[in-house]
């Protein structure tokens, strides 16, 4: 009986994260100029940022709401995550 709308939104942006780190990382590769030579370096550098990014994340939003339960903290997010993720994948 937990589940709601309000659950499922705060559930989402957990997705929405994810899916903020996974193009922080293309544009990091698009930029980084990689080569055969600096790639093995690179990478793995460019992953374990957007990693950090994303764990940090994460937990940043699930402290500062509660787990979803402040809700004007929440609205707070909310309101990030809708001017950052595109409407196609909502």
């Amino acid at each position: 009986g937990k589940t709601t709308s309000y659950i499922l939104n705060h559930e989402q942006h957990h997705f929405d994260v994810s899916y903020l780190a996974a193009g922080i990382f293309i544009e990091k590769v698009k930029k980084a100029g990689l080569t055969m030579a600096n790639c093995n370096t690179l990478l793995p550098k460019i992953y374990r940022e957007c990693c950090d990014f994303m764990n940090k994340t994460q937990d940043d939003y699930d402290s500062q709401t509660k787990n979803g339960q402040l809700t004007d903290e929440q609205a707070r997010w909310n309101a990030y995550f809708n001017s950052r993720v595109p409407l196609v994948i909502k």
